[in-house]
């Protein structure tokens, strides 16, 4: 195989994860991670490049890199594949209109309901951030205390996979309004809020690569969001993840194909936003079948460290074959039989605020190292004088695999047990939705 110069922009486990299946499935691809962390560490090289379109662009260019992956989505809000194409430069993501349907709830919501996919029903959207405009939004909300008591509130742009906010009661939507529109508790992005009705059922995520008009869906997987066991707290990027979802019937999944992401990507390039990039689902199944919550422009975090180590085929063709418009060759992506789970080790303090100069040392990672069908992605780390430090909220992950659920969860829980560092937290109960349909 030959290889390919490849530059992974990001430094999470997702990015970890894609450079760790690029990398096993051609040992000769050459990589280079912008910027990375303490585990891309062991399959490439980091190199400080501004998340800044004509930045990486330029270090593309004068590189050689044969494509460019781009990991999270702020550079896409940016416009860096649109800058990536100006210059004929090999990128995988949407551009900057494409990525709308990630980057502002608001648009998401009416592109929905303009192509008929199911999704929970809007019930106001609300923009003045001022005292008066705050007052209205609640009266406004008032009317429909009773007949919708169960309602979410969505920071409309990106807010690191925290602001949409679950309120129980009367009072914590009203401090929920406030938190987005006066405290600005997530920047610029809550300025605006879409309050829909909620949904309820068991939440999945579904993901597929496109070029505009072919795609190639991934297995199922079901993500893990409040940081609590049994599925409480506070809202986060991700806790863990588990895979296949038994949640997930083929019938369930036949649908979301059917009724969501072929829409979607028909309906994007009816509206002259042609998607290529990952389509990245967020549903609920409810009784009436599966309803989109959301989508996303970029592959999952964790769902992507849980769904690559069961991935038999080569990732990078299809990554290859989405940027220039080449997917009808394909053939449908190969899965492993066995089962995946996921477990994210997190700092104490996360979701709150980062604490200044936060930095600890880890230990145990040779350990879990040595363990059969085990996989670390390390996230918020960093190597130095010898050692690895967490840096971040989410730090790291442990990947097991199994051939049963309870091989799987087993595993990754073991490992997670191994992997010591000051304030370290972590969920023992990912993959329950999965256990409850064996009736355990």
């Amino acid at each position: 195989m030959m290889s390919e110069r490849i530059l992974i922009v990001g430094s999470g486990g997702r990015e970890h994860a894609i450079g760790w299946k690029i990398k096993n499935d051609n040992p000769k691809n050459q990589l280079y991670f912008a910027p990375g962390n303490a585990g891309t560490l062991e399959v490439g090289e980091p190199v400080k490049v501004p998340h800044e379109p004509t930045d990486l662009a330029k270090y593309a260019a004068d590189n050689d890199i044969d494509l460019t992956i781009i990991g999270p989505e702020d550079p896409l809000a940016k416009g860096v594949v649109d800058h990536f194409n100006e210059m004929d430069l090999a990128i995988y993501g949407p551009t900057r209109d494409a990525a709308m349907i990630e980057t502002s709830k608001v648009w998401a919501k009416g592109f929905m309901e303009r192509h008929g996919i199911p999704t929970a029903k809007g019930l106001g959207v609300f923009s003045d951030s001022s005292q008066k405009g705050i007052e209205n939004a609640l009266a406004e909300l008032e009317k429909i205390r009773y007949s919708n008591p169960f309602t979410v509130i969505k920071a409309d742009g990106l807010a690191a996979g925290k602001g949409v906010l679950l309120p129980a009661t009367w009072e914590d939507v009203v401090d929920a309004v406030y938190d987005c529109m006066d405290a600005k508790k997530f920047g610029h992005a809550g300025e605006t809020i879409l309050v829909e009705e909620r949904l309820f059922g068991d939440e999945t995520s579904a993901f597929a690569i496109t070029d505009g008009v072919h795609y190639r869906l991934f297995d199922s997987s079901e993500d893990y969001k409040r940081v609590g066991e049994g599925d409480t707290g506070l809202n986060t990027g991700g806790m863990g993840c588990f895979s296949p979802s038994l949640v997930v019937t083929d019938d369930v999944r036949a649908r979301m194909e059917r009724e969501i992401i072929a829409p979607m990507i028909k309906g994007m390039a009816a509206e002259g936003r042609l998607y290529r990039g990952t389509v990245y689902l967020g549903a609920m199944i409810t009784d009436k079948g599966p309803h989109a919550l959301e989508f996303n422009a970029r592959l999952g975090d964790p769902e992507t460290e849980v769904l690559l180590p069961r991935m038999k085929s080569r990732l990078l063709p299809y990554l290859q074959a989405s940027a220039v418009g080449g997917m009808a060759h394909l053939p449908e992506f190969e899965w492993g039989n066995g089962y995946c789970a996921y477990i994210v080790l997190r700092s104490g303090w996360y979701p709150g605020e980062k604490p200044k100069g936060y930095q600890v040392p880890i230990s145990g990672l040779d350990a879990v190292a040595r363990m059969k069908d085990v996989q670390v992605f390390h996230a918020g780390t960093k190597y130095e004088n010898g050692m690895v430090l967490g840096t971040g909220g989410r730090v790291l992950g442990v990947a097991g695999l199994g051939d049963s659920p309870y091989e799987a969860i087993g595993l990754a829980v073991e490992a997670a047990e191994r992997i010591m560092f000051e304030g370290r937290q972590f969920r023992k109960d990912i993959g329950h939705r999965s256990l409850k349909t064996l009736g355990l």
